[in-house]
């Protein structure tokens, strides 16, 4: 939609006593955006890992992501699980998971250190990964959408979606 079109409604906008306006983006619309960037494969000079099954939740104002891995780490084999959370980020009209923080993680089905290096690649595979990609861009076509991307007060979540609250 045209740019000059939406900042024409910007006074009409503005002459309102107040105006609020909410998106509300389901979970399982997340979840697609995520599904096709797995299963996600590395290689590095020590471990070989494969990524996948993400499942993405809301904990409170957080998203989180539980994924399932395997590879080989110093040539032994391993497998686990790791959940992660962390904050929605908003960039020039797209949505990112960012400041991914461990919740928890197993490693051949034990859970394992804080502290140890394996687990500190892993992390930060996972971050640099997740945190580069959008999981929701606003649609131009849209117009509460794009007056989002102009008017964009607040992030939250909202049981099982995310809420963005548009207004002045």
């Amino acid at each position: 939609m045209n740019k000059l079109f939406i900042l024409a409604l910007i006074p009409l906008i503005i002459g309102c006593k107040t105006f609020q306006k909410e998106i509300v983006i389901p979970r399982d619309t997340i979840q697609s955006a995520i599904d096709k960037k797995f299963p996600f494969d590395r290689s590095m000079i020590v471990m070989r890992i494969t990524l996948m099954e993400p499942k993405i939740y809301f904990k409170e104002t957080n998203i989180g992501i539980n994924l399932r891995y395997w590879g080989s780490y110093l040539e032994k084999e391993i497998e686990g699980k790791i959940d992660l959370n962390g904050h929605i980020r908003y960039e020039k009209g797209a949505f990112y998971m960012d400041s991914l923080q461990l919740v928890e993680a197993t490693l051949n089905e034990k859970e394992f250190s804080s502290d140890g290096k394996f687990q500190k690649i892993l992390v930060n595979l996972i971050k640099n990964y997740l945190e580069c990609f959008p999981l929701y861009k606003l649609k131009q076509s849209d117009i509460k959408q794009n007056l989002a991307r102009l008017l964009l007060r607040d992030i939250s979540v909202d049981g099982d979606s995310l809420k963005i609250i548009i207004g002045l």
